[in-house]
């Protein structure tokens, strides 16, 4: 349904499927357009020469995460710069212009705290006393249909005036404030949960750093008791043995390597499949074996190596190295923590500067992978240790990330109870 299907009639009213009980034997909901709630503020335009290394904080779309202001990407311009408006505490910042699609439209709340800060041109805020009703007005379904509308097939963006025309059921005041209410209620806990996600894998990250030693040491600065002595070298020629088996199975289950998740199927990961249609001569690996992209990876410059723990097996492109571990010298659950703490990362690394030094070139051959690889490792049982530890961890960090994720699925079906749905306004 097109946005001029909704007539702006006060006399046409909705009700949501699930009310509140006082409000139960209340009137429907009427239609308003957004405008009646407050007034959008435009963004500055500014210029590379405008930009400093500190001073006025610029909100932009890549500040806008998961509904939320993240700071951890920022670009600062001077605070005398001309034609600036102040963004507010309680504005709601909207991306109203990207080359992506999907980011226009996209909103948060602005917090309390925040440095002094403006938006940029591609973004606007919307400024309204009732901020929190209309935060949940933007997350809805009909709002995001809306903005679909709006973008077409061509436009990469959505004029102010058209979503201050934008179409919403509204009930009565006390019933805004009550929704308004139990959403922020739930975004809050969302928020704190998300906090304490982060809090498990900040501890994880300092276990690895802290459970592993140093580089040119030989004991790590933490030791779970009754382990002691050296961890002594290894090498990938003693411990690495390459896995080159084309997959003349017919094995469809394409894999790619993510920094968080590891090897995962494309088709999990993508939502589709971005390999060649013809995999027969993709590397077949099978559950417990391990794969190196070479390709830098975030926090892994020299790429990433994950072990295949989620399938039986899958294929991977010949780009990949593949091998296994020897598990009479190496606990592989240990030597992926290994991998994930930056370790042979670092490694890698004095491999392909020596690389390129003596040949020009910043790249790791087969020969230097499967050969020159140097590590510390400890006696079996203290990997194992190690690992078991580590591995318990991140079984908290999964079933807290499932705990967001289902507060999050709740969230969106309270939405189409609480809220009247586009279904229930074409019948």
């Amino acid at each position: 349904m097109s946005n001029n299907q909704l007539a702006d009639n006060d006399e046409v009213k909705y009700v949501p499927k699930l009310r509140f009980t006082e409000f139960k034997n209340n009137d429907g909901w009427k239609l308003k357009k957004l405008s009646a709630f407050g007034k959008t503020v435009s963004g500055l335009t500014y210029s590379p020469n405008d930009i400093r290394n500190e001073g006025l904080l610029v909100l932009r779309s890549s500040n806008v995460q998961d509904g939320k202001i993240s700071l951890e990407d920022c670009v600062f311009v001077d605070p005398n710069i001309k034609g600036v408006n102040l963004t507010e505490e309680n504005d709601i910042l909207i991306c109203v212009r990207n080359g992506s699609t999907s980011l226009i439209g996209k909103n948060a709340l602005i917090p309390k705290d925040m440095p002094l800060c403006t938006h940029g041109a591609f973004m606007t805020v919307f400024r309204s006393k009732n901020y929190q009703f209309v935060f949940q007005l933007l997350q809805t379904n009909l709002y995001k249909t809306q903005v679909a509308n709006d973008l077409g097939a061509r436009i990469n963006s959505i004029n102010t005036g058209n979503l201050l025309n934008y179409d919403f059921f509204v009930p009565s005041l006390p019933e805004q404030q009550k929704i308004s209410s139990c959403f922020s209620s739930l975004d809050e806990l969302i928020q704190n949960e998300s906090s304490k996600l982060e809090a498990y894998k900040q501890h994880k990250n300092g276990l690895l750093q802290q459970l592993f030693p140093k580089n040119g040491e030989s004991v790590p600065t933490v030791r779970f008791e009754g382990f002691n002595g050296d961890w002594v070298e290894s090498s990938s020629e003693k411990t690495f043995s390459r896995i080159k088996t084309k997959n003349l199975v017919g094995e469809k289950n394409v894999l790619t390597i993510s920094a968080q998740k590891g090897l995962i199927s494309q088709e999990e990961y993508f939502n589709k499949s971005v390999s060649s249609k013809n995999v027969s001569g993709y590397y077949l690996i099978k559950k417990g074996e391990f794969a190196y992209n070479k390709s830098y990876s975030a926090g892994y410059p020299m790429g990433a190596i994950k072990k295949l723990s989620r399938y039986k097996q899958g294929v991977v492109s010949p780009l990949y190295i593949c091998f296994s571990v020897d598990d009479k010298i190496i606990d592989s659950e240990f030597f992926q923590y290994y991998c994930d703490g930056g370790f042979l990362n670092s490694e890698l690394g004095k491999i392909a500067q020596e690389g390129a030094r003596n040949h020009g070139l910043l790249n790791i051959g087969l020969d230097d992978f499967f050969k020159n690889i140097i590590f510390k490792i400890p006696k079996k049982n203290e990997q194992e240790k190690i690992a078991s530890c580590l591995t318990s961890l991140d079984e908290v960090i999964s079933n807290q990330n499932n705990y967001i994720e289902f507060l999050k699925e709740y969230k969106k079906g309270l939405m189409q109870q609480l809220f009247p749905v586009l279904e229930d306004v074409s019948a």
